[in-house]
């Protein structure tokens, strides 16, 4: 009995190896035997010693890499989800190196490497748990000759306890990826609820844009507005500095005129003031002594008196006519020695008559009145020099010619203007002249150039100015005096002023000169 209870003991226990040798299918031993074969070889014979063995055994190279997905995912939970792509279409020889080398890229993984290209293998679908088990047991039991029924009901009870581990193993793979999808999700959620704190921020700062940008073009347009304000401005400015200038020279114009007519004014006042006291004194004169040579014993008659008392003092025809013979030889005395005189004293202006000559010479005057129009006639009178003297030479005689003819006396006559004492001059119009010089300084510049020329310049008058370029620059239309024997030099424009500077020969009408000259419009 003893025998035979050890004999059943030994046979239990050979049946327990055998039932737990009995538990892994034969497919799954051969791929953990191909697994083991492969183990620690580079990539290139890896690939090649497997395509090798998958030939040889009559093995499928696909299950093999389905056997080493199913084991990555046991060993390591971070394997994706998904399926593996499909190695379709092509030659049969590149087909089988593409799954080859997906089986070298998971084993790999399985060892806990890291392979850079490990999600090219996969696709973007994920895989289903009845999908999974149905490809799982398709793998395990290709290529297995077990055809048998015995075989199979032999294999059953294991096969059903590795699907019960296999399902537990997934329904725990099932709560983790549920837990980490509740994860994921939450985090999703903060997610899009910054995603919508961005949006409205992205918003404002959109409406904060669109108002910096109307702000901009709103400045731009008033920059714009305020330029052509300020061009117009600047125009309008411009302008009245032109209108100003013409007015400044036309004043100028006008006061020199004034001034002219001015001088002009004074110079006849003087004339006529000192042609009227030397008529009166002559005229009283010669009253005078016709009547000391007709009566010696009448009185002096009073010159101080009314001039209403001396027209009745002299009223009578005989009294008339011996004035006017006495007058006559009086006067014609006193012209004789003041032309002698002129022709001995050239500066005839400073000289002064004092009382008037007779052919029998001087004479003393006989009374205070007649001594008192002595002292009137040397009186010192305001006249312009040089001209003037002549001018009361010319006077006396005329006026004296004129009481000559009696009662064919006009009022006036001609007489002759001596020239010889003057400087022949020629007036010349200058014009184009442009200069950063005041007029003052530009008429001295002009007389030194002039005279390092040989040319004497003996007066200069601004007639037209125009200033531009903001007050720097100036041109002038100017008049000129010259010496008659200097005026073809400088009539000539090209050698003796500069490039562009135009003479020519003054019009005595102004506004003819003015008017051709439009060098600054």
């Amino acid at each position: 009995m003893a025998c035979s209870n050890n004999d059943h003991e030994y046979s239990d226990s050979s049946a327990g190896e055998d039932e737990t040798q009995s538990q892994i299918p034969s497919a799954q031993r051969t791929w953990d035997k191909l697994f083991e074969t492969l183990q620690e070889l580079p990539k290139d014979v890896y690939i090649e010693r497997l395509l090798s063995l998958c030939e040889h055994s009559n093995l499928s190279i696909d299950g093999f890499r389905d056997y080493l997905l199913i084991r990555a995912r046991m060993e390591r939970s971070e394997t994706p989800k998904f399926k593996l792509i499909a190695r379709k279409g092509g030659r049969s020889e590149d087909r089988k190196s593409k799954l080859a080398s997906d089986c070298y890229a998971l084993y790999q993984f399985t060892e806990g490497n890291s392979v850079a290209d490990l999600m090219s293998i996969f696709t973007k679908t994920p895989i289903v748990d009845n999908e999974h088990t149905s490809r799982f047991a398709r793998s395990f039991i290709s290529n297995d000759d077990v055809c048998d029924p015995d075989s199979i009901n032999q294999h059953s009870q294991p096969t059903t306890s590795t699907h019960f581990s296999m399902m537990e193993t997934m329904m725990s793979y099932i709560f983790t990826i549920k837990g980490t999808c509740a994860e994921i999700s939450q985090t999703l959620e903060l997610q899009n609820a910054e995603i919508k704190d961005l949006q409205k921020q992205i918003k404002q700062y959109k409406q904060s844009e669109q108002t910096i940008r109307d702000c901009e073009a709103k400045a731009k347009n008033e920059l714009k507005h305020v330029k052509l304000l300020l061009k117009e401005r600047e125009h309008e400015v411009s302008e009245f500095k032109s209108k100003m200038q013409s007015y400044e020279n036309d004043v100028k114009q006008r006061l020199n005129a004034l001034e002219g007519k001015v001088g002009t004014v004074h110079k006849n006042v003087n004339e006529l003031k000192d042609t009227y006291s030397r008529k009166r004194f002559v005229s009283t004169a010669n009253q005078h002594e016709t009547m000391d040579a007709t009566d010696p014993t009448s009185p002096v008659p009073d010159i101080c008196t009314s001039p209403n008392d001396h027209n009745s003092m002299s009223s009578s025809p005989q009294q008339k006519t011996t004035n006017s013979s006495a007058k006559q030889s009086s006067v014609n005395a006193d012209t004789t020695k003041e032309r002698g005189d002129n022709m001995a004293k050239p500066d005839s202006s400073k000289r002064v008559r004092t009382t008037p000559t007779t052919s029998e010479g001087k004479r003393t005057p006989s009374s205070p009145c007649e001594h008192s129009f002595c002292l009137a006639a040397t009186t010192k009178v305001n006249t312009i020099p040089v001209v003037t003297s002549y001018r009361q030479e010319s006077n006396d005689t005329a006026v004296t010619n004129n009481d000559d003819e009696g009662e064919h006396d006009i009022g006036f006559s001609g007489y002759q203007r001596p020239r010889n004492r003057r400087q022949n001059i020629k007036r010349l119009f200058v014009s184009r002249l442009r200069s950063k010089l005041p007029f003052g300084d530009l008429s001295k510049k002009i007389q030194s150039f002039a005279l390092s020329k040989g040319v004497t310049i003996t007066f200069v008058r601004l007639l037209k100015t125009y200033t531009s370029n903001f007050g720097l620059t100036h041109s002038y239309s100017l008049r000129i005096n010259v010496l008659a024997q200097h005026s073809h030099s400088v009539l000539d424009d090209q050698h003796f002023w500069p490039d562009g500077v135009l003479c020519k020969e003054w019009i005595p009408n102004y506004k003819s000169n003015t008017e051709q000259d439009n060098s600054w419009e």
